[in-house]
């Protein structure tokens, strides 16, 4: 057993989040998958992600972790309604 960075309770509703995220970023905002996952990478949301924040890890949709990770990136984008696919 090893350790985690959150409870393993919350791994599948991260997974998830993680995956609506990257979808949302992509198929409605138009992102490069690569391109905003590295944008992800070094926003304040991925180390939020990281240490188990509650509110990042199962707190917000998918929709909501994208629009976050664009405004922490400084781009100024149409605020576009959530999707659920």
């Amino acid at each position: 057993m090893g350790m985690r960075a959150y409870d393993e309770d919350y791994l599948g509703m991260a997974q998830r989040v993680m995956g609506d995220m990257m979808d949302f970023a992509v198929n409605s905002y138009g992102f490069d998958a690569d391109e905003f996952f590295g944008m992800f990478l070094v926003s304040d949301a991925a180390a939020q992600v990281e240490h188990g924040n509650p509110t990042y890890v199962a707190g917000m949709t998918g929709c909501e972790l994208a629009k976050e990770v664009i405004r922490q990136s400084g781009l100024v984008r149409e605020e576009l309604p959530d999707e659920r696919r």
